[in-house]
């Protein structure tokens, strides 16, 4: 029985220390296939990026991590530094590494995002601040509502190509109630239409956006607030030549803003509104 006991104690050592040569064995081909292998920090995506993320969005989406030297792409990222000013030209997935290569400026992404334009539809570029284009979140192929915003015109002013208007308004002497003429000149007209906005033209097609200057990296919480670019923004839009007329004048002789509007949108007629019926 002795001897039984021992054979099988004697078996159970060798099983010991074989398994222990064989782990031993199986550590040292590792570390003889890891030697001379340098590890390398790049950034890894940890969650879906969709195309057209600038790098306040991309920060919180990916994580440093550190891989094998040989199974690192060409231009992957190791620091986010690399995508300042750019924007993401593909969608990324979780699991692949960042990759210079996959990112664009904002100009060639309005580019490659050119849209289609009808040929009876002229195209114009305004220049906006980012709160009179929807914060700076247009891109092409958006519909906008044109809102236009007027401080007061002259009414004695004549329209340029009527002749008729022009002799008459150089014989009209305007008497104003309650002006006596060493008030008021005669031949002067001082009424003038009130501050007014309204909006003017419905689904006005954008086919470019232009930044002058991206947003600045945030000092704040990661994600809490959606930064806006901090310069003006060239805007071009596709619109008959009347809608266009319309546009460039409001653009120059007032101020226009843009609203971003469904293409399933209901198009109502509202009323100009001015101090005398804002309240309404």
């Amino acid at each position: 029985m002795s001897r039984r006991w021992m054979a099988i104690g004697g078996a159970l050592v060798l099983a010991i220390v074989g398994a222990f040569l064989l782990l031993a064995y199986v550590q040292g081909a590792e570390n003889r296939a890891l030697e001379g292998q340098e590890l390398v920090s790049v950034y890894v995506v940890t969650e879906p990026i969709e195309r057209g993320a600038a790098l306040s969005s991309v920060r919180d989406s990916v994580q440093l991590r550190e891989l094998q030297r040989d199974a690192v792409v060409e231009d992957a990222i190791s620091t986010l530094d690399d995508l300042s000013g750019l924007v993401a030209a593909v969608d990324l997935v979780t699991g692949e590494q960042l990759l210079l290569s996959r990112f664009e400026t904002p100009a060639a992404a309005a580019v490659e995002t050119r849209v289609e334009v009808p040929p009876q539809l002229l195209q114009a570029t305004i220049a906006l601040g980012p709160e009179q284009a929807v914060g700076g979140r247009l891109v092409p192929g958006d519909l906008v509502a044109i809102i236009a915003s007027f401080e007061p015109f002259d009414l004695g002013a004549v329209e340029p190509g009527d002749p008729e208007a022009l002799e008459e308004a150089r014989e009209t002497v305007i008497v104003i109630p309650g002006l006596t003429p060493e008030d008021e000149p005669a031949g002067t007209l001082s009424l003038q239409t009130p501050n007014s906005t309204h909006l003017i033209i419905h689904k006005v097609l954008v086919t470019g956006v232009q930044v002058e200057e991206l947003p600045t990296e945030s000092t704040t919480e990661a994600g809490a607030v959606e930064l806006a670019p901090t310069g003006n923004l060239l805007i071009t839009l596709a619109a008959p030549a009347e809608d266009l007329e319309k546009i460039i004048f409001t653009a120059e002789h007032g101020s226009l803003w843009l609203a971003l509007e469904d293409p399933d949108a209901p198009e109502p007629e509202t009323d100009i509104r001015s101090r005398e019926n804002i309240y309404q």
